[in-house]
């Protein structure tokens, strides 16, 4: 999904990544979820790109569904821990960029 070019430039990822993505609250829930870009970008093989409660996701919501009917199985979820983890990698970088 071509999400990427409707992030704006002065918008901040809040996971530590290889690229410049960004995530798009108003377009998420449109977009099944896949407006959380820059948390796609940290945590590619979650179910869930949607990570914070207020994250809506409605793809994720159908994952879990089709896990709860037996037709989908082995979600990846990803732990609080690895995304703080991930947060503090973020703060770090930039930490050191400032003057």
């Amino acid at each position: 999904m071509a999400t990427g070019g409707w992030l704006t430039p002065t918008s901040a990822g809040p996971f530590a990544t290889s690229d410049e993505s960004r995530n798009l609250a108003w377009l998420a829930p449109l977009a099944f979820g896949e407006a959380w870009h820059n948390n796609h970008h940290a945590f590619p093989t979650s179910a869930r790109h949607g990570l914070g409660r207020w994250q809506l996701d409605p793809g994720a919501w159908l994952i879990t569904a089709l896990e709860r009917c037996h037709l989908a199985w082995d979600g990846i979820r990803i732990s609080t821990t690895r995304q703080q983890a991930k947060r503090g990698l973020r703060d770090n970088v930039r930490r050191q960029w400032r003057p």
